[in-house]
């Protein structure tokens, strides 16, 4: 009998499982799976029953439930029986296990529970006395040492049955090979324990992997970890040949928390053993003292670093790093030098296309409109799929406006075709509309066009195709069938889990991303929602409305709390999809999102920004959360920045980012003539990004909401290609 769509669940079922994370519907769903004849229904009824009763620690009640829920017909067979298995392990009863899960996996060699039922199993076996039965498992299995939960049992299972080197070394394995696992702290427990009864038996681990091990930590954001493990192998092991690249390691670790005064001190007491790792250690010299805006060291550093090893890649990232520094203090003579060495010496390198376009800026921003032409249009023809184009297009196109109205006009709409609701298509469409209303003659007699649009246009990439179509699915595939049951039966906590296990291994399937996004939707995680959907529409600035259903619009752009959010807006005198273009960046319309710098809420706010008094602070931090007195206090907080920079709303949204100290120091160091001239030149990329996106986001939201998007319509016939809403995939019992 093929497994059960859930469309064709009983109405009964869906409504009693839909009530069953309490008690009280329990014997009500009970007397109705007794009663049911058709064994797939009548298993997964019991499946429902089972698994709260599991949840709720009722272990014996959960495994007998479980076992009538393990029918070869259902869809959810082999949950029935791991969930089974893991209520008699959590029940005291581990020697019932191996008799529920032995062959499990030639029973279900499809299911999530692959590895899950390997590592259940073999702890089964560790606990009832059968530590080589553990070990034998797992090493038939090839990927044990890939997964640090079954190399954490494989460890054990050696610890039990004496073989301690063993049991070190993959002890080993997790802690060095995967740092930031939770694994590995339970492997670092283990090992000191087995230093102690190996002793000079302890396997001993190289400077490579101990080494390896603070790379990943730092890999990973881990720092402080990182800058530990560092001090601990240049304390354990001083006269290492390593030691070099520990204090190089160190010193990045130091950078990277903002000590750069303490990773300049080490990085000029290391010698490094070749030119290319001395070339690596100036290179990493520069950014520290960048950190502490030494610019003579900066300077004195970067060459030494050309002299000594100019052809060196590391030259090219110092060069960069320095150019940029001196671009955020806003030394535009000095900054140039840097990007133009970068061009000229290193055209093909991953620095050259932004170095690039740096030092165009800056001939925009300080040059003769001619030489600022032709710097952008140079980088528009050496880097077409550049990240800046869409700007090199637009500022080329401010600058035809004098002179050559006609080509700018040109530019402006190829600029809103190509990258349809970007920052600068939409800039493009403002600079249209006065163009309409300009009287400036079409052409100044005597001034030739610098460029071919058509010429142009056939160098820039077109935008990826979406990885969806006009008609999502709303069918199961193959790899949905466990994932449908589980969202129509309302085991939302197991759906997900199933459908992240099928993306591991499916991670290009449209099917389960969307899957994905709607279950997440569902659940009020818009944030994650929208971060999922980005999967397969990447690109998404740059389609039409009408080349997306909508749907995928939806997901991507949230609008829960609309009327709040208008609200606050209309008392503050604020645009309303501005807000919400903020609240899209700022937490992704997350209500409960905190920062690491303890920003809350919908709009990121921060307890010291609303008006309170002191006893009040923890209350202030509390409502945050709410989300009518974030957008209350949000918005407010909004309006007196914009007032502070005498209505600049960009001004003011860079300040909403990175803060108002920095923003004025920006606004201090060039007179700009316009807004889109300060957002481009924002020296911190992350608030330049922010500031782009947000306004972005402000037109996509306008026409949404006004009503005005003509969506891709779904017309094929096939059930399987018909879509739905975000929230539609459950029956609606």
């Amino acid at each position: 009998m093929p497994p059960a769509s859930p469309a064709g669940l009983p109405p009964a079922l869906v409504r009693l499982a839909s009530r069953a994370n309490s008690a009280v519907a329990w014997p009500e769903l009970r007397r109705y799976a007794e009663s049911l004849k058709t064994a797939n229904n009548r298993a997964l009824a019991y499946f429902v029953l089972g698994y709260y009763e599991y949840k709720s620690e009722q272990y014996d009640s959960a495994s007998t439930d479980l076992a009538n829920a393990s029918s070869p017909s259902s869809p959810l067979a082999d949950l029935a029986d791991y969930y089974r298995a893991s209520a008699a392990y959590k029940g005291g009863h581990p020697e019932a296990v191996p008799s529920i899960l032995e062959g499990f996996n030639r029973r279900y060699p499809s299911s999530t529970e692959y590895y899950d039922a390997i590592e259940l199993l073999a702890w089964a076996y560790l606990q009832t006395g059968g530590p080589e039965k553990a070990s034998e498992l797992l090493q038939r299995e090839p990927r044990v040492r890939e997964r640090p939960a079954l190399a954490l049992v494989l460890g054990r299972a050696y610890t039990d049955s004496g073989q301690l080197r063993q049991a070190a070394q993959t002890f080993q394995e997790i802690y060095y090979a995967f740092p930031t696992t939770p694994q590995a702290g339970a492997a670092s427990d283990a090992l000191d324990k087995l230093k102690t009864q190996l002793g000079i038996n302890y396997p001993p681990v190289s400077d490579e992997i101990a080494t390896a091990r603070n790379e990943k930590l730092f890999s990973a954001s881990n720092y402080s970890e990182a800058l530990d493990g560092y001090n601990q192998l240049l304390r354990e092991r001083p006269d290492s040949s390593w030691a070099w690249r520990w204090n190089l390691g160190r010193a990045r670790c130091l950078i990277r928390l903002d000590h750069g005064a303490d990773a300049a001190e080490t990085l000029v007491n290391v010698i490094a053993p070749t030119p290319e790792l001395d070339a690596e250690k100036l290179a990493a010299l520069v950014d520290a003292y960048a950190r502490i805006e030494d610019d003579t060291a900066v300077a004195r550093t970067l060459n030494k670093l050309r002299a000594d090893h100019f052809n060196s890649p590391w030259h090219a990232v110092a060069l960069l790093r320095a150019a940029n520094y001196f671009m955020y203090k806003g030394e535009l003579d000095i900054a140039p030098l840097y990007y133009r060495t970068l061009q000229d010496a290193f055209p093909q390198s991953p620095q050259a296309s932004e170095a690039n376009w740096r030092a165009a800026w800056i001939t925009y921003l300080t040059g003769q409109p001619d030489d600022a032409s032709r710097a952008l249009l140079n980088h528009i023809r050496k880097y077409p799929g550049s990240l800046h184009v869409p700007a090199a297009l637009y500022f080329l196109g401010r600058l035809e406006e004098d002179g050559q109205p006609t080509e700018a006009r040109a530019l402006y709409k190829f600029l809103i075709k190509r990258y349809r609701y970007g920052y600068y298509a939409l800039e493009a469409s403002n600079r249209l509309s006065l163009l309409k209303r300009s009287t400036v003659p079409l052409t100044v007699p005597g001034k030739s066009p610098l460029f071919s649009l058509q010429e142009l246009a056939a160098r820039i990439p077109n935008a990826d195709p979406p990885g969806v179509g006009a008609c999502l699915p709303s069918t199961p595939g193959k790899n949905l069938i466990v994932f449908n049951t589980l969202s129509a039966l309302h085991l939302d906590d197991l759906a997900m889990q199933e459908v992240r296990a099928q993306l591991d291994r499916h991670t290009d399937s449209p099917d389960l991303v969307i899957a994905l996004s709607r279950l997440e939707a569902e659940q009020g995680r818009t944030d994650r929602a929208l971060h999922t959907t980005k999967k397969i529409v990447p690109d998404y600035y740059s389609h039409q409305f009408s080349e997306l259903p909508r749907e995928i619009w939806q997901l991507l752009y949230p609008t829960d709390h609309i009327s709040v959010i208008r609200s606050y807006a209309a008392i503050n005198h604020l645009d309303p999809y501005l807000v919400m273009g903020i609240i899209r960046q700022e937490s992704g319309f997350n209500p409960h999102a905190t920062s690491s710098a303890n920003a809350r809420g919908l709009m990121q706010v921060v307890a010291s920004t609303v008006p309170h008094s002191s006893r009040y602070l923890n209350s202030v931090g509390r409502r945050l959360y709410e989300p009518a007195y974030n957008v209350r206090y949000g918005c407010a907080f909004l309006s007196r920045l914009i007032r502070h920079y005498n209505g600049n709303v960009a001004a003011a949204l860079a300040a909403y980012n990175a803060g108002p100290t920095r923003v004025d120091q920006w606004l201090s160091q060039h007179n700009y003539r316009d807004q889109q001239e300060f957002v481009e030149s924002i020296p911190y990329p992350e608030t330049r990004i922010y500031l782009k996106a947000v306004f972005a986001d402000s037109g996509v939201y306008r026409q949404l909401l006004k009503g005005t998007a003509d969506f891709a319509k779904c017309t094929s016939k096939s059930p399987r290609e018909r879509g739905r809403s975000a929230a539609g995939f459950r029956p609606n019992i």
